[in-house]
């Protein structure tokens, strides 16, 4: 799981779980507003200076990096229009 000063993040078809050594947050795909990649980050904002941010580097592999980036581009219900899906690589 990790130590008091590391995080585990999963990213599934319901949304975005983050596991500190004493707590648990989920947040759903509808909070996320934007989705943007840079060449070493993957960012996921909630509002406008609110973000989870994924470094390429924390991926154990190519494959588990090509699959989080098919999670978050993933269609979803257009209940948030405002939602950036569309990652370049």
């Amino acid at each position: 799981m990790g130590t008091e000063r590391t995080a585990s993040y999963l990213l599934n078809e319901s949304g975005i779980e983050v596991r500190h050594l004493q707590s648990l947050s989920h947040y759903d795909w509808s909070a996320v507003r934007l989705a943007k990649q840079t060449s070493g980050l993957i960012l996921l904002y909630f509002e406008e200076n609110s973000a989870l941010v994924f470094p390429k580097r924390c991926f154990t592999s190519p494959q588990q990096l090509s699959s989080a980036r098919a999670i978050i581009a993933a269609p979803r219900s257009v209940t948030n229009p405002r939602r950036v899906t569309d990652l370049p690589r």
